[in-house]
């Protein structure tokens, strides 16, 4: 059943610093801009607008008034702030932030803004209207770090220091990365099928602990696989630090920030390496750090980076530049520290930075329009408070998007102890609150939960061509069998219903050909599918690529699956026997040659 109530901002003019009124002065007044739609557990902004009397001080109230049908308590009741009219001008402002408690119906509520001057009593009012309203039916995951504070030594018996999984609308958290994988876990990212994530973290093993503090230089990049539940450090120790890992669109690709000593620019450059770990390169070489990169969809073309001198805290600007690390462009510059930028859509860019500088040094989200060069900022963002760490989220619609706050959530016993993580609407300024995933609930230390990662994809799902070995020699024109591994949430993914196809010379492709269910395997810990079908390859000698991939559509946004394609050479003929087979045959077929030529004794 939907509500109705009334929040009132009173304004009250300090006696003491009155000037003297005439008719001639202006008539104090009092408004309310603009209230977002919030979520139950979420907080509104009530910025009220005072007109009055130039360096004339007045005070300002809120409260909430409870009615018959909704049992609300007061808030603020009793307080004020001050609000000074500045010398020639009329106009000063106040804004006070309420949160909603959980238990609120959703409905439409009323800001009254309501001014009182002694001696006269109410001599106007100022309504606005604004929304409470349940969380729209989110879908997907949420992937996040928590931490209490950053390279913090992990509190025992926590969950300080590990990567937690989100399930929407409103799941209880889970540990997917934890202090048995590795010591400290920070900033994971979502693969573009939602299989897997990429993270950084301090490996087992190492002396990184400093005390209070963890040592950084120990960070490497790690892959973490839903599907089979793998968990493989791709890059090693002893290459230099190791961070801000971000998958390529098609899944291939990884870009990364390194740190090491005796390299060009050795105070943090971008990298790039491929799934595996393999084939890592440099991209970047200016001496000025660079972190935080992240390709451009749909195809990758770009990478946006932030970068800047560590010793000039708002050097911080944003640089794009191609996926080959040329093309480097200064796109955001404005003295203010621009950080941790990512890519909304192929036209939109996320970005942090500080409100302005020196003034207010409370981050904000702001967007760049990659055809316009502007920037603006976000409506979701609270004044007061920090609003950071800005990620895209693809569902219900695309004005979704996610944030860490510090701001006051609906948690008497934990509230405000650090970021929490948020879902916004760009197009109507609502914040919803997700409920259970605030780390303080049952917390004995504070803990922030930031970094977060989105992918619209309830399952992850993943298929592995297990017949033959990347750059494998086969004989053109002969029949060949092909076979895949399949998985699901770290089981076996049956009625996958895979199909294979072969590219090669010329772009040409084959018909795909589907794969037939021959049973399930076990690795002894993960079971998985197993496909099969036997095939005639193409009679054309050159290199192919063999792609095996399958639907995935079942309770999520219907998209493929695929395997990390590979790569044969077809030869006519018998192909050459490998070095080892010559090897180990050569001196048989010597000796008995020489064992033939000898005379027979009788």
């Amino acid at each position: 059943m939907k509500s109705f109530s009334r929040v009132v901002c009173l304004a009250i003019a300090a006696g003491v610093s009155l000037p003297a009124v005439s008719e001639a002065q202006t008539s104090p007044s009092v408004t309310v801009n603009a209230i977002p739609t919030v979520g139950p557990g979420g907080t509104i902004p009530i910025p009220c607008i005072v007109t009055g009397n130039q360096s004339t001080t007045y005070y300002v109230a809120t409260e909430i008034e409870p009615t018959a049908t909704t049992p609300l308590t007061q808030v603020n009741s009793g307080n004020s702030l001050p609000v000074t009219i500045p010398p020639n001008n009329t106009m000063g402002e106040v804004t006070f932030n309420f949160t909603i408690p959980s238990g609120w119906p959703d409905g439409t509520y009323t800001a009254r803004a309501v001014l009182y001057y002694p001696p006269k009593n109410n001599i106007g009012h100022f309504d606005k209207t604004f929304t409470v309203g349940a969380n729209p039916a989110f879908t997907g995951r949420i992937a996040y770090q928590v931490y209490s504070s950053y390279l913090a030594t992990p509190s025992p018996n926590t969950i300080d220091g590990t990567i937690q999984l989100y399930t929407l609308p409103s799941s209880l958290p889970n540990t997917i990365i934890g202090s048995s994988q590795v010591q400290y876990a920070v900033n994971p990212k979502f693969s573009p099928d939602g299989s897997s994530i990429v993270f950084a973290g301090i490996p087992l093993g190492v002396p990184a602990n400093n005390g209070p503090t963890l040592d950084g230089s120990y960070l490497q990049v790690f892959l973490y696989n839903f599907a089979d539940n793998s968990l493989t450090q791709l890059t090693s120790n002893g290459s230099g630090r190791n961070e801000d890992p971000n998958f390529s669109p098609d899944g291939l690709r990884i870009v990364y920030k390194n740190t090491q000593t005796g390299v060009s620019g050795a105070n943090g450059q971008i990298w790039l390496m491929n799934l595996d770990g393999t084939g890592q390169a440099q991209l970047t070489f200016t001496s000025d750090e660079k972190s935080a990169p992240c390709f451009s969809p749909p195809t990758g073309a770009n990478i946006v980076y932030y970068s800047g001198g560590q010793s000039d805290p708002v050097d911080e600007d944003i640089w794009t530049m191609s996926s080959s690390g040329t093309n480097l462009n200064n796109i955001i510059g404005q003295g203010e520290e621009s950080i941790y930028p990512s890519y909304r859509d192929a036209n939109t860019i996320l970005y942090t930075r500080w409100a302005s500088y020196p003034a207010d040094k409370h981050a904000k989200i702001y967007e760049y329009a990659v055809n316009s060069q502007g920037s603006s900022i976000l409506p979701t963002n609270l004044d007061g408070y920090n609003d950071q760490d800005a990620f895209p989220v693809g569902m219900p619609n695309t004005t979704l998007v996610g944030f860490s706050s510090n701001r006051p959530q609906d948690n008497t016993s934990n509230n405000n102890k650090g970021d929490v993580v948020y879902l916004g609407d760009t197009s109507n300024s609502a914040v919803y609150y997700l409920p259970n995933l605030d780390p303080n609930i049952n917390s004995s230390v504070a803990l922030n939960s930031d970094g977060g990662a989105y992918t619209p994809y309830s399952h992850s799902r993943k298929l592995a061509v297990v017949s033959f070995a990347q750059g494998a020699t086969l004989i053109a024109g002969s029949t060949v069998t092909i076979q895949a591994k399949a998985w699901s949430d770290g089981a076996n993914w049956s009625g996958a219903a895979p199909f294979v196809v072969l590219s090669g010379p010329g772009g040409t492709q084959s018909s795909p050909v589907q794969l037939t269910d021959i049973g399930t395997g076990s690795n002894g810990s993960v079971s998985y599918e197993i496909y099969s079908k036997q095939i005639t390859l193409p009679s054309s000698p050159g290199s192919y690529t063999i792609s095996i991939s399958a639907s995935s559509s079942d309770n999520e946004p219907a998209h493929q699956i695929s395997a990390i394609p590979l790569r044969v050479q077809l030869v006519a003929g018998v192909p050459a026997a490998p070095r080892w087979v010559i090897y180990l045959l050569g001196p048989l077929l010597c000796f008995a040659a020489l064992r033939a030529l000898r005379p027979k004794t009788a």
